[in-house]
């Protein structure tokens, strides 16, 4: 593929500066905007990191702007990482979040492993486009060519992330999928720079959106359960 671009909205110059020599070193190209205003100007891209909090508005906001035209990866550079501003920013379209004070490799490591993911994702659609693979149970739908879910013929709008989650789901129904196995398939290939939040959320707005075809969270672990040996059994 040609080189990668990518937009970076942030209001400090001094972040926003060292992002951009960051990535121009690792060979992608980039657009910065330091407001709101300024990022109405900018062309579309691959993938969009977004400050929260801007002086003419936050990255919340730009972001429901993005998904109305596009699915490309949204990661938003916060201060806070508490359970509820992560909520917020994946239910309205996020694919991952990275917390103030970060470093380098923390923040090529997330932008790597969600580019890997929609390159993926690409590679599929291309190979799928010449046929139909469609998944049907109850009043559930699911169009995996097309990337689209339906309950009783009523689409149910999901983020990209979501939507991967579902599809490895399907494919694995009834078997018990390990945290680590998750993180691999849609992250990271060893999910070291994915935040503890973001998994169990989008497990959770999933499970919110498709209802009873939901998926089921188990833990071995009574003390920790947010240890490795957590595992989740779908029943998609």
């Amino acid at each position: 593929m040609s080189t990668w671009i990518i937009a970076v909205l942030e209001d400090d110059y001094e972040i926003m500066s060292g992002i951009k020599e960051l990535l121009e070193m690792k060979h992608f190209q980039v657009k910065t905007a330091r407001t709101v205003a300024e990022f109405q100007n900018m062309e579309t891209a691959d993938l969009y990191l977004l400050d929260v909090i801007l002086p003419d508005g936050d990255g919340f906001q730009v972001c429901r702007q993005i998904r109305q035209n596009s699915d490309a990866p949204v990661i938003f550079i916060t201060s806070c990482d508490d359970q509820e501003s992560v909520v917020k920013g994946l239910d309205i379209g996020g694919d991952d979040y990275i917390t103030k004070p970060f470093y380098t490799g923390e923040l090529l490591s997330t932008i790597q492993a969600n580019l890997r993911r929609i390159e993926k994702t690409r590679m599929m659609e291309d190979e799928q486009s010449k046929s139909i693979n469609v998944y049907e149970k109850g009043e559930l739908t699911v169009d995996l060519s097309q990337h689209k879910v339906f309950r009783n013929e009523q689409e149910i709008s999901l983020t990209s992330t979501e939507f991967e989650l579902m599809r490895i789901l399907i494919s694995n129904k009834g078997m018990l999928m390990k945290r680590e196995v998750l993180l691999q398939k849609i992250w990271d290939n060893s999910g070291n720079f994915v935040e503890n939040n973001t998994l169990n959320v989008v497990m959770s707005r999933l499970k919110s959106k498709l209802g009873t075809y939901g998926m089921e969270g188990q833990s071995t672990s009574r003390i920790n359960p947010q240890a490795d040996r957590w595992s989740m059994k779908c029943f998609i």
